[in-house]
């Protein structure tokens, strides 16, 4: 397997000629994926990033533009194709049906299958160093290959979603969001993402739509961004250091990636020259702390160097979203909108800040970012 290998195109639009000829070239320049597809008559699961339903062109979501690509490749092969993901918050046939429809799927599903299947399966991580058992959705354990289709954003939390964090989509529903209380530090939290991936290893190719990225407060409450990139390749933590150099972000400052090779030492085959951008970065949030450190001590540190949600009570629209989605549940509705009722017991998962379809949760800068901020306007006059 070309385990190493990222195949890189640049795609300056959503247009389906230019989507279309980009996907074949990744595509085709795998000949061990290409083997395996005519192998037999196969079950594939197209597993995108169907955070929420919004929009194509809020940059929310796997572009409807590349899923269509992705599925008239596979139709030259004797295969069975079916879409599926478990979105944030709950799952169930109203959503999936409001997912479809607004992220524009059901408008290029032509030939496959939209799963409306909202069953599970209790699977058993053997070689998971934090994940030991977990729900996954039945169609991911069903289906004989997978296909994940990423989407090239910014993450609070994790600093970076991409190829390596989209099949934690592969968890049913609101179960996610047990997870953030179950693993509040972050830590713990990648490894368990890792976990997934290393179950899945070999039965999953990774795509990631980079056309239109997204920068700031993602991954769902940034801006869109231009990257025309299109990638793919067989290791999804190869593919996130590739995202990041095209973000400009550095590798050792996202979770998942901690000690991962560089871009150095990945096969890269362009079509094109590779075009990097500078996205606007969320900061390192959440930083670990020893557990040697007093408790109380690492409440202190966690005060002066953890973000914080905050919820603008002006543009709420009182729709209950981020009640729904606290794991921790401290966020309560009144009159006058959503507040936090005590960040005593806030988990700073960013759970709200993501679900929020309103764009009314932003994050607090933690003092520590401040202080450097001031000193950093300082040195700037004296030089």
């Amino acid at each position: 397997m070309s385990n190493n290998q990222i195949s890189y195109s640049f795609c300056e639009s959503y247009e389906d000629k230019a989507v279309k000829t980009s996907i074949e070239k990744i595509l085709s320049s795998f000949s061990d994926l290409n083997e395996k597809l005519k192998s037999k008559k196969l079950n594939i699961l197209i597993k995108p990033n169907l955070l929420a339903p919004r929009h194509p062109d809020k940059a929310v979501t796997t572009h409807p533009a590349v899923l269509k690509a992705v599925i008239e490749y596979l139709k030259q092969f004797d295969c069975n194709i079916t879409i599926a993901d478990s979105p944030a918050g709950s799952y169930s046939l109203k959503v999936l049906d409001k997912l479809y429809n607004v992220c524009e799927i059901d408008k290029i599903a032509s030939g496959c299958n939209l799963n409306y299947d909202l069953s599970d399966v209790v699977v058993e991580f053997p070689e998971g160093k934090v994940l030991k058992k977990s729900l996954i959705i039945k169609p991911a354990i069903e289906a004989d290959f997978i296909i994940n289709v990423a989407k090239l954003k910014t993450h609070t939390l994790t600093r970076l979603t991409c190829a390596t964090k989209n099949l934690f989509g592969l968890m049913p529903g609101v179960l996610k969001y047990r997870q953030h209380l179950a693993m509040p530090d972050i830590k713990i939290f990648s490894q368990m993402i890792i976990d997934i991936n290393k179950y899945f290893e070999g039965k999953v190719f990774h795509i990631v739509d980079g056309i239109i990225g997204m920068e700031g407060e993602g991954p769902s409450g940034g801006e869109p961004k231009f990257a025309g990139a299109l990638f793919g390749g067989w290791n999804p933590q190869s593919l996130d250091v590739l995202a990041c150099n095209i973000m400009g972000m550095s590798p050792d400052t996202v979770p998942t990636l901690i000690g991962y090779k560089n871009l150095e030492n990945i096969k890269l085959i362009k079509f094109d020259e590779i075009r990097t951008y500078k996205f606007n970065l969320p900061p390192e949030r959440y930083k670990s702390l020893p557990d040697y450190i007093p408790e109380f001590v690492q409440n202190i540190l966690t005060e002066i160097i953890v973000a914080k949600p905050v919820i603008n009570r002006k543009t709420c629209k009182k729709c209950n979203i981020c009640v729904k989605s606290c794991p921790a549940e401290i966020i309560s509705m009144d009159e006058k909108g959503a507040y936090i009722k005590s960040y005593k017991t806030c988990i700073k998962c960013y759970c709200c800040q993501e679900a929020c379809p309103h764009k009314s949760i932003h994050l607090s800068k933690p003092l520590i970012e401040r202080v450097y901020k001031i000193i950093r306007k300082i040195k700037t006059k004296k030089s």
